[in-house]
């Protein structure tokens, strides 16, 4: 009696906040032997229960992610129910969607809460004139109580996340759990530390792949997620912050944005965070339909460093060579002892530009990282920690990173893959700090492009709107 109480319990704990699979709420690979007790409990009350693959409107559709048949594959002997199975593939990292499956959620309210001191601000900052007006604008939002989406369009290096603070701190007040969340783990890693440091009353939880089932599933008064997390949550949150909005994958995935949807509260303030909005989100803010905040200036006042764009000739054939382009050369010459990050378009160039680089000064400490990298959180690590004097990347750290006096680089910046937003979040990456307000930006290339152009007009009217 006493184990099924406490099984009781861990269901409740895990649940709440969270619309699970039963292999994720009993994470021991036992599932079948536990059904009974979640059957016993949607029985009483306590739980509710949702076919996995449901018909919506006629359609066929996963009611975790919301992908529809394209994405809905078909087994003829499953292995748990013995028949022919539908199956969600858009989601099946997060765990199998089957149609002989259901989803939980808690049929009551949540177990824990944050309590009254988890708002209290840890951070003994002060906020520059237009990060407060800001701040003010958000937490007035929240405090209407009405559904919100608001945009807060603030430059790289503007002290985005302290502007969060206020708002933060007004929600947890209220009893309120807060999620934020950002499309790249990295950013968790990063924001994770600074929140907890923020708020150190309130509990505070980063969610990404790869945690442990203990970690991944634990209650967080502030919840710091990935978006693909976001898939296991559900109606759970009156205040959702989206941190970089216009970055990949979550503004090409449509699963990530049903997501965001299933994961709020009846009544949610949704809080869209970037430097970059995309054109349309500029259009809703000018015309009053998105609720919205400007803040054009870095908090230490100084302008964004405009980009130079740079003739390197035909780069990839001197990289092929083990050579550098001189003009690269030239930038890395005049950073001198300063960290640099140097950006190319593709994982197959990180190698032989590494090589080329490690030729021509053996004395450099030189990494690489991608997406895929697995060593890759360590080797950000050694970066910042100035282990590191030049750290090559693709776009996977075009934006999320601070470095105190790091200096920018794009070879080949004529790519496809460097579109104006990605431009400008790379550019972002120099002058962040107060101590070292100014950084070099140079984009290299074999032919200049309409993005680079854009990227850098765009940074120039940015500093004009503060001139």
């Amino acid at each position: 009696m006493e184990k099924n109480e406490y099984r009781r319990k861990d269901v409740m704990s895990r649940i709440q906040y969270r619309r699970l699979l039963a292999s994720e709420i009993f994470y021991d690979g036992e599932e079948r032997e536990h059904l009974p007790l979640l059957e016993k409990m949607t029985a009483e009350g306590l739980l509710y229960k949702e076919p996995a693959i449901r018909e919506e409107k006629g359609i066929l559709q996963c009611a975790r992610c919301g992908s529809g048949k394209p994405f809905l594959g078909e087994v003829s002997n499953c292995s748990r129910c013995g028949k022919k199975c539908l199956y969600c593939r858009a989601c099946l990292m997060m765990g199998r969607a089957a149609s002989c499956g259901f989803l939980y959620s808690s049929a009551v309210s949540p177990v824990q809460h944050p309590g009254l001191e988890t708002g209290n601000l840890g951070w003994d900052g002060k906020l520059s004139a237009g990060q407060r007006q800001a701040a003010e604008k958000l937490v007035q939002c929240f405090r209407s109580g009405k559904s919100w989406e608001f945009l807060l369009w603030a430059v790289c290096g503007a002290g985005k996340t302290e502007m969060l603070f206020p708002l933060i701190s007004e929600a947890l007040k209220k009893g309120n759990a807060v999620m934020l969340c950002t499309p790249r783990r990295d950013v968790v890693q990063e924001l994770e530390p600074r929140l907890k440091e923020a708020f150190p009353k309130a509990e505070t939880a980063g969610f990404y792949g790869g945690k442990s089932p203990e970690s991944r599933f634990c209650y967080a008064d502030v919840a710091v997620a990935t978006t693909h997390q976001l898939l296991r949550f559900y109606k759970a949150y009156t205040l959702i912050i989206i941190d970089e909005v216009d970055a990949f994958p979550y503004t090409m995935d449509k699963k990530l944005q049903f997501a965001a949807g299933q994961a709020a509260a009846d009544k949610c303030m949704t809080v869209y965070v970037t430097a970059t909005p995309s054109r349309m989100q500029q259009r809703r803010a000018a015309s009053g339909s998105l609720e919205s905040a400007v803040v054009s200036r870095r908090f230490h006042g100084k302008d964004l460093p405009v980009p130079r764009l740079v003739w390197a000739g035909n780069w990839k054939k001197q990289i092929e060579n083990a050579r550098l382009p001189k003009a690269l050369r030239l930038f890395l010459k005049e950073a001198g002892e300063r960290q640099v990050l140097l950006f190319v378009p593709e994982v197959s160039w990180l190698n032989p530009v590494q090589e080329a680089l490690n030729k021509w000064q053996g004395n450099l400490r030189t990494a690489t990282v991608h997406s895929q990298e697995e060593e890759r959180s360590e080797r950000v690590k050694m970066f910042r920690e100035g282990s590191l004097d030049v750290l090559i990347t693709t776009t996977i750290l075009e934006r999320g990173i601070t470095i105190e006096n790091v200096q920018a680089a794009v070879l080949g910046a004529e790519n496809a893959v460097f579109t104006e937003t990605a431009l400008i979040q790379i550019a972002g990456r120099a002058g962040r700090s107060s101590r070292y307000p100014t950084g070099m930006v140079s984009f290299f290339h074999y032919g200049s492009t309409r993005e680079m152009k854009r990227a850098v007009r765009t940074i120039i009217q940015l500093n004009r709107w503060n001139s």
